[in-house]
């Protein structure tokens, strides 16, 4: 089914898709000044991408699953068509590795690994079930088991707030641009 021809399940009009631009979602700047672009691969990031937005747009229901089952493949397709094989094998691994627990790259099998890292929370409301990016993303260190050179990368990292963490500035938010 294409998205045109989406219709909820209630039978309400769903209205035009909102286009939404990763740089102008505050959750995906907080997600890459965390860290966390680094210890997950490709398929958990996109599913990251893809639920901040919804997020951001405030959307959730029925409408919210037909477009994360219908943008996860394309946003994993179009971003990471240029990431080389080398690359995901690598950072798959140390994900496994960090992460501990088996999981499943399914839609769902995403979403629970995503919970799980404190990076996404589930809600309820009148539209039905929802998907929520967290006001404060917890760090890699507090979810993963990290060697010692991953936590010297990380903390390195914290160091460079000048540029990973300056969109998280509430005057530049409000202007949205810097």
């Amino acid at each position: 089914m294409k998205a045109k021809e989406y219709k909820p399940k209630d039978g309400s009009e769903p209205g035009p898709r909102i286009r939404v631009y990763y740089s102008d979602v505050r959750e995906i700047h907080l997600f890459t000044a965390k860290g966390w672009a680094r210890h997950v691969p490709p398929e958990i990031w996109a599913m990251y991408l893809v639920i901040a937005c919804q997020w951001h747009s405030r959307i959730a229901g029925d409408l919210m699953w037909f477009n994360i089952k219908d943008l996860y493949p394309k946003t994993l397709k179009n971003l990471f068509a240029g990431y080389p094989p080398d690359k995901r094998a690598e950072v798959t691994r140390r994900f496994s590795r960090e992460y501990g627990k088996p999981y499943k790259t399914t839609v769902r099998g995403l979403v629970r690994v995503l919970v799980d890292l404190g990076l996404v929370e589930r809600y309820w409301d009148e539209r039905g079930e929802g998907l929520k990016i967290p006001e404060d993303l917890p760090s890699p260190a507090d979810k993963l088991v990290l060697d010692e050179v991953e936590l010297a990368i990380l903390e390195w990292r914290k160091r460079l707030t000048h540029t990973s963490l300056i969109w998280l500035d509430p005057e530049v938010q409000e202007r949205g641009y810097l």
